[in-house]
């Protein structure tokens, strides 16, 4: 179908334009590839050297070029986030993805829609030999809504017509839409949900460490006894809407440190994360050795070099414990003075600026560019000590990375703007620890801001108003309705068979693919 499109409308823009801009939103993008890059190229295959988790820094400044003015102000966007060192791909890389779609009567049409999407881009990453299932935590089908979880499609190998039935799958998921609110009904617990989910796979072997469970849903759950019941089960929430929904005054990731908590990971909640990054970080570290032992006791530092000052922090250095593929995120506005900034010595003797210079693949980008007539700043590094559980006690583990930005281009082609990778988690920060009326007058002032700036900003604002009104909305049904309904009591099941007309879409889908009529 995608190629028959493709040959008719090949020389038609208006036709290929969107379908571009649909895929380009599906991808990470240059920015987010670099982490991958890195440990692509640390991928080792010496098995006796075991893996582990490093700490990451990603540092995104509001521009890369300096203006010609004396002084100037901007703000820079800090993330540490846990990754992998020393990456060992498994022998038997096949694994199992199984997808739990939140449609309670708190999501909206557009957290709806973008949880189905990021099911859709995820298939790209799942190669043969891979299994897939999907479940929705409501079957909303009928006139009024259940409250146990629906198998929309079953665990089964990825086959050449898995794309097309989960395709159907995820449109009916959003025309039939969330939980109905009349009437009101009290739901099972999230850990409830996912158990159920979990106790109707235990016939397909999913006990091997393979089988990772992607819940997507914009509310943080405390799952308790997941890994006690299912202890080689991976639970990974993530919030698939531009902010989160807050239950309570709580806006910290309600993450349990405990054992029964072990394989429970929540994104983007707490701090922004790419959903097509993060879901394809999940698949590469699911075909990954898991790292031995744990990091904790970060200290975050920023070190200004000569020119550059720094005016305010928005957001805590203080990290009290990352999971593999968390992140932790704070922003630092700055001054620059450009007449006193430095240029970075390529010909440092400083061993560590050197190896934070390889490692982020800088030292030949800032060579090429000086040969071509650009000079650069060094505006600042950020520096990270933590302790490694594999190390003495008094050892420490550091990491260094260098801000740098250029003073004059030269004959070096303009660098690419990643502005939108600083906005859009500074927008999800302050957004997300706001309440529903408190974030209205946010976003009210963000959009005067950003009326005659970027685009795709201004979509973001406009999609964070919407989904910050249905949040309100949602939250005045809570108060008047919903506080007097009794608990839900668990365990619950799922259905003892799916639905027929499910199974007759399975069954018509693969017959249409073996060239079988149907009756």
């Amino acid at each position: 179908m995608y190629e028959a499109f493709m040959k008719k409308h090949a020389r038609d823009g208006s036709k290929i334009a969107p379908l571009i801009a649909m895929g380009a939103d599906r991808l990470p993008s240059p920015f987010e590839n670099r982490d991958e890059h890195a440990e692509s190229a640390e991928l080792t295959i010496d098995e006796y050297i075991p893996t582990t988790m490093r700490a990451a820094i990603r540092i995104m400044p509001e521009t890369k070029l300096l203006r010609a003015q004396e002084q100037q102000d901007m703000w820079v966007a800090v993330e540490i986030s846990g990754g992998l060192h020393n990456r060992h791909a498994l022998a038997d890389s096949a694994i199992d993805i199984v997808f739990v779609i939140d449609n309670g009567y708190y999501i909206s049409k557009d957290c709806l829609t973008r949880a189905t999407d990021t099911v859709t881009s995820a298939l790209c990453h799942l190669t043969r030999g891979d299994r897939v299932a999907l479940y929705t935590t409501h079957c909303t089908h009928g006139p009024v809504s259940s409250t146990v979880p629906d198998m929309m499609y079953p665990l089964r190998p990825l086959g050449h017509d898995t794309d097309e039935i989960l395709r159907h799958m995820n449109k009916d998921i959003v025309t039939c839409g969330a939980q109905t609110w009349d009437p009101p009904r009290p739901n099972p617990t999230m850990s409830d949900v996912v158990l159920a989910v979990a106790k109707s796979l235990e016939s397909k072997d999913i006990e091997r460490g393979r089988t990772h469970v992607v819940l997507l849903t914009p509310t943080s759950n405390v799952l308790h006894g997941i890994s006690e019941a299912f202890p080689r089960l991976y639970v990974h929430q993530i919030n698939p809407a531009v902010l989160p929904y807050l239950h309570s005054d709580k806006t910290q990731e309600k993450l349990c440190e405990e054992r029964c908590c072990k394989n429970v990971f929540i994104s983007n909640w707490a701090y922004y994360q790419s959903l097509p990054s993060r879901i394809k970080q999940i698949i590469r570290y699911a075909r990954s050795k898991r790292p031995l032992g744990v990091i904790s006791r970060w200290n975050v530092e920023i070190r200004p070099r000569k020119g550059c000052e720094v005016l305010e922090y928005q957001g805590s250095t203080d990290i009290r414990r990352l999971r593999l593929g968390q992140v932790h995120s704070f922003f630092i506005r700055v001054r620059i003075t450009r007449s006193e900034t430095q240029e970075l010595d390529l010909n440092s003797k400083d061993p560590i600026l050197i190896s934070s210079l390889e490692g982020y693949s800088l030292h030949d980008d800032l060579r090429n560019a000086k040969a071509v007539g650009a000079t650069n700043a060094h505006l600042l590094s950020v520096q990270v000590l933590h302790k490694h559980s594999n190390l003495p006690h008094a050892c420490w583990s550091y990491t260094e990375s260098p801000l740098v930005v250029y003073k004059e281009l030269g004959r070096l082609a303009h660098p690419i703007d990643m502005s939108m990778e600083l906005y859009k988690r500074q927008c999800f920060y302050k957004l997300s620890r706001l309440d529903p009326d408190a974030a209205k007058a946010e976003i009210e002032r963000l959009a005067i801001e950003t009326s005659d700036r970027y685009e795709e900003l201004k979509k973001l604002v406009e999609h964070m108003a919407l989904e910050n009104c249905w949040h309100k909305s949602v939250s005045e049904y809570e108060t008047t309705t919903r506080q007097q309904l009794p608990i839900c009591p668990g365990p619950i099941c799922l259905a003892s068979a799916p639905h027929e007309w499910l199974v007759e879409k399975w069954d018509a889908k693969k017959n249409k693919r073996k060239g079988m009529a149907v009756v």
